[in-house]
């Protein structure tokens, strides 16, 4: 699988409140880089489209925190 992603797919992980509760860990409570913080988006990124499809986005019903 490719590694690389569009800015839409980027904004997408990013806004999960999940995803944003881990990476406020990871900075906070481990001290973990950006460059650590930024691959396990990647990650996520890769297994979000593996489980979801490429084409899937947010549900309509869910608005953003913060």
């Amino acid at each position: 699988m490719s590694s690389s992603s569009t800015s839409g797919d980027k904004d997408h992980v990013k806004s999960d409140p999940a995803v944003q509760h881990f990476v406020l860990y990871m900075e906070n409570e481990r001290n973990a880089s950006k460059h650590t913080i930024g691959n396990y988006l990647i990650d996520i990124r890769q297994f979000a489209r593996f489980c979801l499809g490429a084409e899937s986005r947010r549900p309509s019903g869910l608005r953003k925190t913060r």
